[in-house]
């Protein structure tokens, strides 16, 4: 029997402001686009005040007719 594992095949973060001991943190994610064997999300990060700390940018790609794992 085989799998599909999908793997990163690339990413781009953008720091935009500083973070300081103590803030909290929240990662909002959602998927752009997923056509075929390949997927583009997209994540902003944002503090408690609810200021934009950094933008990710990730790309995927599915891997199919490989075993993901052995056996």
């Amino acid at each position: 029997s085989y799998n599909e594992f999908t793997v990163a095949s690339g990413f781009s973060i953008d720091l935009i402001a500083p973070c300081r001991l103590g803030d909290e943190l929240t990662a909002t994610c959602r998927e752009v686009s997923r056509t075929g064997r390949t997927g583009l999300y997209d994540t902003e990060v944002t503090n408690q005040h609810g200021k934009r700390v950094a933008v990710f940018r990730g790309r995927s790609h599915t891997v199919r007719g490989k075993p993901a794992v052995a056996g």
